[in-house]
């Protein structure tokens, strides 16, 4: 096997884009860039220089049609593949990853190997509880059950007192996961669903990420088409707001020593 050097992996994932951008064309659904992807999109009409991951968002009606359509179309659609924790073993991530398979994704950290290749995660976008101290409480819940799901999955370390807590936690995840729980994306799913508000006019993600924010859901309701990387995708047309929230002065470059890329993992073909 040979490793892809960073620009090498930045290709492939842009060629992985406009792949999901076709299949999104033809299932009539919307996606934007999102977050880092996006902020590089505008401040740099590509990657962020130093970062080669890949992010977009998707309202979770749209999230939904694209996960149906994997799901009954897996065999077709290899060597993509829409991984997440039900169909991919060790997979511990809260979000799925479409992935091209033709790749291989190596594991160079604390977490356990699973299969992946080249991927780019995918957001979705759940209404709010219609409060945000609600929302709030709701993405911590969330974020507890995904902490204990990661234990039950990973369970490395080299602290001692940090191993027995996380195997003390993986025993009570193995306990909950092993016996009760048997979907656990469509379990945090509907965790969401059931405080959620369907005519709410605010949208966040609570599944997986590192704080909640929340955006106008109508934010998402228009789209204009964005250079990134010489080939144009969209993005939601009420950029500017979105990347404040989350960046604040987003144009502004953060210092140098910070203009790093933190993964654990090295891609090969």
């Amino acid at each position: 096997m040979k490793e892809l050097s960073r620009n090498e992996v930045k290709e492939e994932t842009v060629k992985l884009l406009k792949k999901l951008d076709n299949i999104t064309k033809d299932l009539n659904i919307s996606y934007t860039l999102g977050y880092g992807t996006l902020l590089g999109a505008i401040r740099h009409n590509g990657f962020i220089p130093w970062d080669d991951d890949l992010d977009v968002i998707m309202l979770r009606k749209d999230f939904d049609i694209l996960c149906d359509f994997f799901k009954k179309n897996e065999q077709r659609m290899y060597p993509l593949k829409l991984c997440n924790r039900e169909n991919t073993q060790n997979y511990y991530y809260g979000i799925p990853r479409l992935a091209n398979m033709d790749f291989y994704y190596k594991c160079i950290g604390n977490e356990k190997q699973f299969d992946l290749g080249i991927f780019i995660d995918i957001y979705p976008l759940d209404n709010s509880t219609g409060n945000n101290r609600k929302d709030i409480k709701l993405y911590k819940k969330v974020k507890i059950y995904n902490s204990f799901y990661t234990r039950y999955i990973n369970s490395k370390s080299n602290n001692v007192l940090k191993l027995i807590i996380k195997w003390a936690m993986k025993l009570i995840s193995n306990v909950i996961f092993g016996f009760f729980i048997k979907k656990p994306d469509e379990y945090a799913k509907n965790m969401v669903l059931k405080y959620s508000k369907e005519n709410s006019d605010m949208v966040g993600v609570f599944v997986w990420n590192d704080r909640f924010i929340s955006f106008k859901k109508e934010w998402f309701n228009d789209y204009v088409l964005h250079i990134f990387e010489k080939e144009k995708f969209p993005i939601i047309k009420e950029y500017d707001a979105f990347l404040k929230k989350v960046y604040g002065d987003y144009m502004k470059l953060p210092p140098r020593e910070q203009r790093r890329a933190y993964h654990g993992y090295k891609i090969y073909k």
